[in-house]
């Protein structure tokens, strides 16, 4: 994270550079894996690893949806690690005089939030929910739900 990243017309701006990640996006691994509820159940521990974390450092996505996550390949440092991608609208304590960027998905968005444009560290509860509800509903009903 570089505070003065880049300048934009006379103004600077914060940048975040990240690692060039391989992978497969978690919609496309789901689709595979569906079918193999151990595989499922890890994938719901793993996203909830990562949203204690968040929680912890107080940091928030607020663009979390099923297409900013990636399954890291085996080819790659981040082998059987859930990656989240598209930080362009994180949420850090150091940002908390700034409002939202960008809107994603306002299905993985609380009501509540779409209506008032919330931003701030509890951003993303409602999408992890979602996501994690989501798993658990196709592990317990079977690869077509």
């Amino acid at each position: 994270f570089h505070l003065e990243g880049t300048l934009i017309q006379g103004e600077k701006y914060p940048v975040l550079v990240m690692d060039w990640i391989e992978g497969e996006p978690f919609r496309e691994f789901l689709s595979r894996a569906a079918g193999v509820p151990r595989i499922v159940d890890k994938l719901g521990r793993l996203l909830a690893r990562i949203e204690r974390k968040m929680y912890r450092a107080g940091i928030a996505h607020c663009c979390l949806e099923a297409e900013h996550l990636m399954l890291g390949s085996n080819s790659s440092e981040e082998r059987g690690v859930l990656v989240l991608l598209d930080y362009d609208n994180i949420w850090t304590p150091q940002l908390a005089h700034q409002n939202i960027l960008e809107s994603s998905d306002p299905l993985y968005h609380h009501p509540q939030r779409v209506r008032e444009g919330i931003f701030g560290p509890l951003a993303d509860r409602f999408a992890f929910l979602l996501l994690y509800t989501t798993l658990t509903a196709i592990k317990v009903l079977g690869p077509k739900f």
